[in-house]
């Protein structure tokens, strides 16, 4: 398996490679910015890329969009990705100032929601305690997911790229995973000796829908 093209995806290495990426960087990129519109056929050839069957001795594959959140390395179906851009700052919404509605992102003249997967994860928040940037910051970028007519925007620390796995080889989260993020994730997988919390596409949706309540 290795990070490469998704139907209508193209995907290149980051300036500092990750732990999952850097054994890529002898043979050339593998991620590319996904900062350009994708058109229908695209989306829909992507679309049956992640999620069409393989014929292998362990069954069905699934394809995953691979990311960074701090120190968790997390990923959802491929199937769901609309879009990967730079980081763009939300503008904050009149009394909305908190919570995990973080605002309205403008990327390419279309205003859409912008969550908070790192609060709604229950993970550390972006910044170090003394609210220094980290070191990732040139490395951020915003990943749009959803249906067409309603998509939401969320913030990662990097993207690591595209990768297929067994559906079945995908196992429990462990009991001693933070109760937030368990209330999210289908599984965890083995990449490339690294450990990916595999997030449920659907149940994270919902999840930002009810940062609007």
């Amino acid at each position: 398996m290795g990070f490469g093209h998704a139907g209508g995806f193209a995907v290149s290495t980051p300036d500092t490679p990750t732990p999952l990426a850097s054994s890529q960087a002898d043979t050339g990129a593998a991620l590319r910015l996904l900062d350009r519109p994708i058109s229908s056929a695209e989306l829909e050839a992507g679309s049956e890329w992640a999620a069409r069957a393989a014929e292998t001795r362990g069954g069905a594959m699934i394809g995953l969009l691979l990311f960074g959140l701090g120190d968790e390395t997390a990923a959802l179906p491929a199937k769901l990705l609309r879009r990967v851009t730079p980081e763009v700052r939300p503008v904050p919404i009149p009394h909305r100032a908190s919570g995990l509605l973080r605002g309205l992102c403008n990327i390419r003249g279309e205003l859409i929601p912008c969550a908070d997967m790192h609060r709604m994860l229950g993970l550390p928040d972006r910044t170090s305690p003394g609210g220094t940037p980290t070191d990732v910051d040139a490395r951020r970028r915003m990943v749009l997911i959803g249906p067409a007519e309603a998509p939401w925007a969320f913030e990662v620390d990097c993207i690591i790229g595209f990768e297929r796995v067994e559906a079945a080889s995908l196992r429990p989260p462990p009991i001693t995973v933070r109760f937030a993020l368990a209330d999210f994730t289908t599984g965890i997988a083995d990449i490339k000796g690294q450990t990916v919390t595999v997030l449920d596409g659907e149940r994270v949706l919902k999840g930002f829908l009810g940062g609007l309540s």
